[in-house]
């Protein structure tokens, strides 16, 4: 929320201006208004006061307003994902949300954007994701059996410890084989071999395919 768009913003300022002059105008006057000085500048000094504390009030409810506005925002943001299965091209860039632990499974995010998005422990099992941008990402320990990447940009992602059992990762841009020290994989997981080449011994590590099977 742009805060140049604040309204209160410019009462406050007005507001502050009579404040300062009235203040001003009492120091010089030796505080008119307890000692019997000039009616008019006291006035001024009144005015000054009612506007500042009216500014101060109305800026209060204003931030009060975009508190239960974010809230509302955040609550719209897991309501919508949590109920709709089709968030293609979804910019998750647009909510500020930590998304650690969120629930996507089975949801088809084709397009969609978590470049730098927080998705630690996240469930993206069976969930396509063809095409999305998640560079930066932090999918550490998230769960992405049987996604699909078709294409996906994993550019500096991490993906340790991550479940990828039966994931495809064709065309995908893959981050640094190192990002997926401790991720599990299975015989039904499909990298390109040229990024095959790159894992080491230890990287990664095969889970059989009946335990694979045994979990879904």
């Amino acid at each position: 929320m742009d805060s140049l768009a604040n309204p209160a913003l410019p009462t406050f300022l007005v507001a502050a201006l009579f404040f300062f002059l009235g203040f001003v105008i009492a120091v010089f006057k030796k505080w008119p208004w307890n000692k019997g000085g000039d009616p008019p500048l006291r006035r001024v000094a009144e005015i000054g006061v009612g506007l500042a504390t009216g500014a101060l009030i109305t800026a209060g409810f204003y931030w009060a307003g975009i508190v239960v506005a974010g809230q509302q925002e955040q609550q719209s943001f897991f309501g919508t994902v949590s109920s709709s299965p089709d968030l293609r091209g979804l910019d998750a860039r647009h909510y500020k949300e930590d998304f650690q632990g969120i629930w996507l499974t089975a949801k088809n995010l084709d397009g969609a954007n978590f470049e730098l998005a927080n998705l630690e422990e996240a469930s993206l099992r069976d969930t396509s994701l063809n095409g999305a941008i998640l560079i930066g990402a932090n999918l550490k320990d998230a769960s992405l059996v049987g996604a699909d990447l078709f294409e996906a940009d994993l550019t500096d992602a991490n993906l340790r410890g991550s479940s990828l059992e039966g994931a495809t990762f064709e065309e995908t841009h893959m981050p640094e084989a190192s990002s997926l020290t401790g991720a599990t994989v299975n015989s039904r997981t499909c990298f390109s071999s040229f990024f095959l080449q790159k894992v080491r011994r230890g990287d990664v590590k095969l889970i059989p395919q009946a335990d694979t099977d045994s979990m879904d």
